[in-house]
């Protein structure tokens, strides 16, 4: 942990005024010790839920820790996960407000973080500070429209780029993952595996990991007609307008409304035209998809699996008072078979790297290898509790085929009397109201 001592506590005029700061820097130091084992739900439990500016600034970093590390580290010219973890934060920090945010001029954003790395740090963190900060400053220009992958040109979304008057990315015709990994904040790894996959498109694909994705709900009576929520471009969908803090109260109003994605729900939702009486959520989390299954299949008996205790408990909390929704164990499905098992199993994330941070960093080859062997375990165990003729709905959030179609390839290979019926890969796209995640999903047949 890299909390400051009591003794470096802030003087009262700096904690009002840099509160918000102050409690996001705190947070990325300790991510800075984790990097790249990164939890964008950690951090900030004392921010409250009103400082949406501490969220906001912790998030934005989170987002673009890579290109930020690039910046810092051309005006630095030192490696900067060599500097301790608070400084670090910092440095993470000034230079998001200074490069991504708008509406506070750069030199009162300067000032700010060079009194906080006095106060807060150590004897001469104030000039490290200044001297970095500065340096971006000054180097930044302006927003250009069509920007193509350059040492110079910081990527943002809808194809534009923040222009810079040196270098600060990697030299794309010497290091072409390197400044996209950097350029776009993702593993190198994964840099190279789109763009040996995708092509052209990968970059299309990468920008849209830095879209900020709205807060939305599926309601399966309608979007209300309310001021907080806006209608999606897909039916039955509506992106939150409100407080955080209000969203719970606002969902329960409304019988069978849940934070989903689109993208998330259109695995569940292709099986509406199945007449299937028992289903198993066989990886249940904290029951969105074995809600949906209830609103997709309301004649059917939905029983819910989860290993983990903290979202077992979760899980029945939501199954409450639902006769028709049932929490089980592993002693409660010996001898069990159902019509429709729904396998969304755990994966890479990489379909969903917009709202997923951490997984923007830990993509690498050998937790590939992790996952699919969970994914495999998973799996062979639906197609076991399938009734015969029955189906497993197979999906993922991850666009990569080792996670997708090669799992079903090798699936089909070993066991007899299976068939695919029906596959499909989505790319995540769109912004605000046509955002929507990607993902995978199958349904195979058990004959």
């Amino acid at each position: 942990m890299s909390r400051v001592p009591e003794s470096a506590s802030p003087s009262s005029v700096l904690r009002d005024r840099d509160r918000s700061r102050l409690l996001a820097i705190d947070a990325l130091a300790e991510a800075a010790e984790a990097f790249p084992a990164l939890d964008p739900g950690h951090g900030l439990e004392g921010s409250g839920e009103g400082d949406a500016t501490a969220y906001g600034l912790y998030h934005g970093v989170m987002r673009r820790w890579l290109t930020l590390e690039s910046l810092v580290g051309h005006a630095y010219r030192k490696p900067v996960r060599r500097l301790e973890p608070l400084m670090h934060g910092l440095l993470l920090a000034g230079a998001y407000e200074l490069v991504f945010q708008d509406g506070t001029p750069g030199p009162a954003v300067v000032t700010a973080y060079v009194d906080i790395a006095k106060e807060r740090v150590r004897p001469g963190a104030g000039g490290l500070a200044n001297a970095v900060l500065r340096k971006l400053a000054g180097w930044a220009s302006e927003v250009v429209e069509g920007a193509g992958l350059s040492s110079r040109v910081v990527p943002l979304t809808g194809g534009r780029g923040k222009r810079f008057a040196v270098d600060v990315l990697p030299d794309p015709e010497a290091d072409w993952v390197g400044c996209a990994s950097a350029g776009f904040s993702l593993s190198r790894e994964l840099v190279k595996r789109w763009r040996g996959r995708f092509g052209d498109e990968a970059l299309g694909l990468m920008a849209q990991t830095l879209v900020v994705p709205p807060v939305i709900a599926a309601f399966p009576g309608g979007v209300p007609e309310d001021e907080v929520w806006e209608r999606h471009e897909i039916a039955g969908f509506g992106v939150w307008r409100g407080a955080m803090g209000d969203l719970a109260g606002a969902l329960r109003d409304h019988a069978g409304a849940r934070v989903q994605d689109p993208g998330a729900a259109a695995a569940v939702a292709s099986t509406a035209g199945m007449a299937v009486r028992r289903v198993l959520d066989l990886c249940a989390g904290r029951g969105t998809k074995s809600v949906q299954a209830r609103v997709v299949h309301p004649e059917a008996q939905v029983w819910a699996y989860e290993p983990h205790a903290g979202r077992r408990a979760s899980l029945g909390r939501v199954a409450a008072g639902d006769e028709r929704l049932r929490v089980v164990t592993d002693e409660g499905l010996d001898g069990e078979v159902f019509d429709l098992v729904l396998a969304d199993v755990p994966c890479s994330n990489s379909a969903v790297l917009a709202r997923r941070l951490e997984a923007r960093y830990r993509f690498r080859t050998q937790s590939l290898d992790d996952v699919r062997g969970v994914q495999k375990q998973i799996l062979r165990r639906a197609v076991e509790l399938a009734a015969p003729g029955g189906a497993v709905l197979y999906s993922t959030c991850s666009l990569e085929p080792e996670e997708n179609e090669q799992q079903l390839q090798r699936l089909v290979r070993k066991r007899a009397g299976l068939a695919v019926e029906a596959q499909e890969l989505e790319l995540p796209g769109g912004s605000g109201c046509g955002y929507r995640d990607g993902g995978f999903r199958a349904l195979i047949r058990v004959g």
